[in-house]
Formats: structure tokens, sequence, C-alpha cells
């Protein structure tokens, strides 16, 4: 015996000894050449146990005979009985083996060894025996088919009809998904007229139970289905039908279903269904049957003397060749084929609470299909999607492959393309649109990808990002919600931005407000780093070097893992973002230094810009308005309400997109003059702000211009020089009656309490 066998009798004969004749070992049989498993008789006491009428007819005392594995406690052991008083009960399979474990994997523990094992067994024998091995509140355990008949899987992809009283006749229909398996994805009552579409299984839905061990023998089989109200002259006729649909020699298959799926005495139960090949001498014997029904058919309506001989003389034959098939039932095993439940009824999904559940269902569009974008399109196929559309104008080079999910044999393919062709051989059921464009090529996107419900952004591209901010303004009405992602230079860090469609602003904004804000915040100045590197530390990494797009350094560990971290966090962002917008700030878990207070996830959302449109469109950020605001205020407290005050205002001027960002804002200066009839902004601190500022945000804010008041005259947006230096023109934009309702849309109490201190 091995060691494992040996610890598995020293612990049951523990448990004899302390069972005060309980528990009895009757004798051990050690493995032997032919056969590796120790064999131990055991005898127990079921004295006392509560016995119901339907439950385990269980004598005074019962024994049993335990095989242990070699490899013990590590692998589980068996239980049998030696009679077959237990037959047909719940979890008793063969007439005498014992199923005590539902799920060993999870329910075995094995340093519990013998003595948790036996303490199982108690525990199944009292619940047989109250009839109870279903318990009320659990799921019930369906019938159970012995595989192995047939190589074929069959998997049902939709929910099962709804039967009535009787039983429910009729066809699957039959997609191949390779060699040795169909998906069942659709049902046809018999009564429908028209033939159903070719390939099908015949279906036999029975409104009352079947015993939980079902027969091996096609005759046992008949018997229970008889039993049920299914005739066997019934059943020849629809098996005989589906062979005249099915193409010639196309395996025969009959799905027969059962309401016992679902959870103990709620009801409601849900069809649990099995399916068995028809082959052998039965099948040989319909194929002979159906061929003459064929021939009765190419001869039906020819009325003549040979076709009326023909005719009777196939009536003769196919009546024989159907008896032949009726006889040879008791001679013939029964095929089950193994069934790999997909239905929505019976499978919870394991990604149920998954942050890509989000995703499930929706149609997808994907700008970018490489480093991130082949990954990112996998994980949202694999998430349930119903469609996806894609654009990317590169093709697959041999560089790419270290990294983005193409094989060396697609190398000079359209990515878009061939990622389409993996796409559908990985979930058939996702629709999938390609093209081997840019999203910057035309206008087609102003549709949004013809009318996607999410768009996710793997490009990476400065100019899909500035664009974007054209054609987002442009189709204000059919913008769906939008996630861009991007990863730093060495894969080590990645940001991942969600648009809400109400947000006024692009990609490019959003990715604005994060880099104003890694750059703010101590905890993200890593990111700041990678990110948005200023001087020396700009390094730029090109592959090929000359005449090649610089891009990133990484392995495809490193893409795969930050694509589905950013993935998620997008996801969630979708799921709980109330707001215009958010960031997520995502870094891999061993690049962290804890002793400097980097984070691994940071989580952001920002507020909606005040916007005013004129020559350009201006968005004030919530915090430049809040500052304007505290000065006004500040100037009637030290002034009177008629002195005009104003200061400087900070953020980045776009002329491409004729777009100004006020980021922050000042009061007057020190030396600033403030009077009724006029303000003359000073000088004195400016330079130092204004240096402060571009040097905290790395560039991204400067002085664009400046603001004023004007309490007692109506103001007039007036254009002033920004800098003779660059020779630019900027406006100075007043914040007063005029000003506040219509430049910034503000509500009249705004307007108010800053033109009139109420």
């Amino acid at each position: 015996m091995s060691p494992g066998q040996y610890l598995a009798i020293e612990q049951l004969e523990a448990i004899q000894e302390a069972s005060s004749g309980l528990f009895e070992i009757v004798k051990t049989l050690p493995p032997s050449a032919e056969n590796p498993l120790c064999r131990v008789l055991i005898s127990l006491s079921c004295k006392g146990v509560e016995c119901a009428p339907a439950g385990l007819p269980l004598r005074e005392r019962e024994q049993f005979t335990l095989l242990i594995p070699s490899d013990f406690p590590f692998t589980v052991p068996h239980v049998w009985v030696p009679h077959d008083r237990f037959a047909g009960k719940p979890h008793v399979q063969w007439k005498s083996h014992l199923c005590i474990y539902q799920a060993p994997q999870t329910e075995w523990d094995s340093a519990d060894g013998m003595f948790g094992f036996i303490e199982r067994l108690w525990d199944w024998l009292k619940h047989g025996a109250k009839n109870l091995a279903d318990p009320i509140g659990l799921p019930i355990h369906p019938p159970v088919t012995y595989g192995g008949g047939s190589k074929f899987s069959i998997v049902p992809r939709v929910n099962a009809p709804e039967i009535g009283e009787g039983p429910w006749y009729g066809f699957a229909n039959l997609q191949p998904i390779n060699d040795s398996a169909y998906s069942l994805v659709d049902w046809q009552h018999a009564s429908v007229p028209g033939d159903p579409t070719a390939p099908v299984a015949a279906v036999i839905l029975l409104p009352k139970g079947l015993p939980w061990e079902m027969p091996t023998k096609l005759d046992g089989l008949c018997k229970e289905l008889e039993a049920s109200g299914v005739k066997r002259e019934l059943l020849l006729t629809l098996l005989q039908w589906t062979l005249l649909v099915n193409p010639k020699d196309h395996p025969l298959f009959v799905v027969v279903g059962s309401p016992q799926r679902g959870i103990q005495s709620i009801g409601q139960l849900k069809q649990h269904l099995m399916a068995w090949q028809v082959s052998g001498l039965v099948f040989d014997f319909l194929n002979l049957s159906a061929d003459w029904i064929r021939m009765r058919f190419r001869i039906d309506g020819i009325d003549t003397p040979e076709a009326n001989a023909l005719r009777e003389e196939t009536k003769v034959h196919q009546a024989k060749v159907e008896q032949l098939a009726k006889e040879s039932v008791n001679l013939v095993d029964v095929g089950w084929c193994h069934v790999l439940e997909d239905r929505p009824e019976i499978i919870t999904r394991r990604d149920e609470r998954a942050p890509t559940s989000v995703f499930r269902g929706k149609h997808v569009c994907l700008w970018g299909c490489g480093a991130l974008g082949s990954h990112v399109a996998y994980y949202l196929a694999k998430a349930g999607i119903n469609k996806l559309t894609m654009f990317d104008s590169g093709t697959v080079k041999p560089g790419l492959l270290v990294r983005q999910m193409f094989a060396e044999s697609e190398i000079g393919e359209s990515k878009a393309l061939a990622l389409k062709r993996r796409l559908q051989n990985l979930c058939p059921s996702v629709e999938v649109d390609a093209y081997h464009k840019s999203v910057l090529g035309d206008d087609t996107i102003l549709d949004w990808a013809f009318g996607a419900d999410v768009i996710i952004d793997c490009t990476a591209s400065d100019f899909v990002h500035a664009k974007s901010e054209i054609l987002w303004a442009k189709a204000s009405e059919k913008r769906p919600p939008l996630i861009s992602m991007i990863v730093g230079p060495r894969a080590e860090r990645g940001i991942v931005t969600c648009l809400n469609p109400g947000i006024a602003g692009g990609i490019k904004s959003v990715y604005r407000k994060a880099k104003l804000m890694a750059c703010q915040r101590s905890e993200l100045a890593s990111f700041a780093n990678d990110f948005y590197p200023t001087g020396n530390d700009i390094k730029f990494f090109q592959p090929e070097p000359g005449c090649s797009d610089p891009t990133f350094e990484g392995s495809s560990v490193d893409v795969a893992g930050l694509s589905a971290l950013l993935l998620n966090a997008g996801a969630n962002l979708l799921k709980k973002t109330a707001g215009p917008s958010a960031a997520c700030f995502i870094c891999q878990p061993h690049i962290i230094s804890r002793e400097k207070g980097e984070l691994a996830y940071a989580e952001f959302s920002f507020e909606q810009d005040l916007v005013c449109q004129c020559d350009y469109q201006v968005r004030f950020s919530p915090r430049a308005w809040k500052e304007i605001a505290a000065a006004i205020r500040q100037g009637r407290r030290h002034r009177s309400k008629e002195c005009e005050t104003g200061g400087l205002l900070f953020g980045k001027r776009d002329d491409a997109l004729r777009v100004i960002w006020v980021d922050d804002a000042i009061g007057p200066p020190p030396d600033s003059v403030s009077r009724p009839e006029k303000f003359i902004c000073g000088v004195k601190g400016t330079q130092a702000a204004t240096r402060n500022r571009k040097e905290q945000s790395r560039g991204s804010t400067e002085f664009v211009g400046m603001w004023h008041t004007h309490p007692q005259d109506v103001p007039i947006p007036r254009v002033a020089p920004l800098c003779r230096a660059r020779r630019r023109r900027t406006q100075t934009f007043c914040f007063t009656r005029g000003a506040e309702r219509h430049c910034l849309g503000l509500r009249r109490h705004h307007h108010c309490f800053l033109a009139r201190g109420k």
C-alpha cells in the first residue's frame, strides 16, 4: 500500500476505536497488480435514523465498500453499497455507487482525510433517509447520463420553449461548431407548417421528470418515454421526419428534456436537456426506411402500372424495415452525447458581476487595433458584446508581433481585417465590421460609428484626440459615451478617461484635466514624470531608427496586463460616473514606491466647464470661475461696489480648434488701479504667477488674457493685444450683467451676486 492508503487505514481504525461499536472495519483488501485501489469493507449503525416513505430504505446496520486511491488524501475516495436497494434514488449512480460530493474540488478537504469522509457519508445517509437529498432552497440534481457512446457534443444556446400539459414534439436547429460539436440555436414545433432548416435534431420535451439515472439501452429509454406518454410509433415517425430533412448520412440526434433544472420546492423548473445519437442497427434501418419514403415521393402522382406496383413494393419494404427498427432497440446502446449548457436560463455567466459586463449586448466602436486595441477587442468579444465596429489604417508588421494579437502569417494584412477574422473564429455570435481606414480619414465618424452605444479609443494619437474636439461639438445629439486609454513610454502606467455625452469638449479636453491633476498632486508625480517629462527626461523610443513614429517599450505581458486593467477601469467609470467626465490612473503594482507615497490606482471625476461662445469657444474651469468670484467679493469689501476690478486668466489657447481653456484666474495685482470709471491692471507679481503655473502644469497652463468688471456701464467685450512678441490677440471678458447672462450663460442670481453683491 502507498503511504496515503496506510494513512487512510490508520484514520479508519481511530474512528472505530472511538465509535463504541457504531463504526466497524469488517475487511481490508490491499491493492493488487490488477487493482491499485485499497478496498475497505465497513459497517455503520443506522439505528435511530429517521426515514421518510420516499427516502433511502436504511436497515439497522448498513455495509459500505470504500475504494481508497494510492494518492489519498489528495484524491477523493469512492463509496459503494453491495446491493441495489438505493437504485433510482438521487445521487446514486450505477445502482450502487454513492455520489456524496457534488463538487469534490471545493467540498473535499484533504486535511480532514477519512474523518471528514465518514462524517460526510453519515450526513448523506441522514439526508437521503429523510428524502432531502435535494434540500429545499438548493439546486436539484438533474438526471445523469453516462456519456462516451457518442463523440459529439451538443451546446444549447437558446432557452427551451414553454410546454403544456403534454409532451412537446419538434425540431432543434443545429449549427456546426467543429467536427465534434453542434450549437442548438432554435426550436420549431412539429405543428409549424413547412420543413425546418437543416440540419436539425428531433426534440421531445416532457412535462414531468425522468429517473435520476437514465438508461444505457435504447429499449429502456423507449420504456421511460412511453411512461411519459411518448409512443414508440410517434417517436419513429419523428425520427424519420428528421432523417428526411437532414442531408444524407448526417448524424441523427434526439434531444430529450424534462423539467428538472432549478431550485427545489420553488417551482417553475426549467427543462433539463439530454441528447443521444441514434446509431447502429436502428440508424441503418431508419435510413433504409427514409430511402423508401424518398422513392415514394419521387413516384407520387405517376399513374402507371409500373409506378403503382413500385409504390406498393415500397410500402411493404418500408413496413418491414420499420418493424426491424422496432425489434432492434433492445440490442442497441444509447449513445448519449455530452450536453454543454449555454442557455441564458440555465447558465450564470462567470463574468456576471465583472466590470466589463457593462458592455454586454452593446454595440461598441473601437478606434485602433494595435497594441491596446487588439487586446481590448478580444476582451470585448469575450464580454458578450453584440456588435463591434473597428477602425484602423495600419498593417501588420514584423516588429508588432512582439505584443499585438497577430500571427506571422498575417504580416502585410490590414490590422482591422485580420483582427476581424480572428474575432469571428473566437466568438462567432459577435457581429464584426472592420474598416481599413483612419478615424481621421473622412466625416463618416460624424455618425459616431454608425450608432454605436460606446466608443473606445485606443489610438493614443494626439491628432485623433484633437480632431475629436471638433467632431464632438458637431454631433452633439448623436454622440455616445466615449472611453479613451493610453500607456506610458515603458508600458508601466496607463491613463483611461471617460466622457459622457453632455460634456463640453472631447478627448483632448479630458486628458488636459487629467494632466493638470497629475501635476498638482504629489502622489501622482510618477505619472506626471512618465507621461509628461520635461527637459532631459524626454526620451523617444524608435524601434526602426529613421523615419518611423516613436512608440513605447514593453512586452506582450505588459500590454496585455495594462490593457485589461484600463478596460476594467474604463468600464467602472462608465458605470458610476454621473458627471461629465472622469479619469483613472493605473500602474503595474511591482513598480510602486511605497516610500515615496506613490499610488497604483487613482480615480477622479471632473466638473463641467462654463462655456461661452464667440469667435473662440472659451471653457472656464469651475476653479477659475470661483477665483474670479472671490476676487470680486474681496474688491467690494475693500472698496465700493461701484469700483471696477479685474485680473489675469491662465490656461491654453488652441488656434486649430479655436478653443481657449481657462484653468485658473487671479484677482488684481497689488499695483492695479481700481476706480468706478476705470480699471488698470497692474504688473507686479504677474510674471512669477505665470511662471509658477507654467512650471507646475508642465507647459499646459500659461497666460491667456485678462478679465474685468463694469458695475456701472453696459459691458462690451473688447479686443486687446496679448503679447507683442507672439503677435496674437485675445479677448478681455467682462463679468457683469450682459457678460454673465449671455457670454457664460449664468443664472440671474449669479449675475446679481457678482454685479450687485446681493
